[in-house]
């Protein structure tokens, strides 16, 4: 059996802790039938530049009928 060798990466550092905020929330279209995703703005920094997180569902359309705020009381919180 012949093994595969990795190949060696630089090192990255990646720096947490940065005030974040949220800019967009329609995660599972909690909000709107469109946009159907999240952004944190700021959740981190590397080389000295800020970066976001977009938190998108991996269900159809996006659409998550638990997200919905006509969902049944506190379903949303398991968004």
């Amino acid at each position: 059996r012949m093994r595969r060798r990795l190949s060696e990466c630089d090192a990255v550092t990646i720096t947490f802790g940065a005030p974040a905020g949220i800019s967009h929330n329609n995660i599972g279209g909690r909000n709107s039938d469109s946009d159907k995703w999240a952004l944190i703005d700021k959740v981190g920094t590397y080389d000295g530049q800020d970066y976001n997180l977009k938190l998108t569902s991996a269900l159809a359309n996006g659409d998550d009928s638990n997200c919905r705020s006509d969902a049944a009381a506190g379903a949303e919180a398991a968004c």
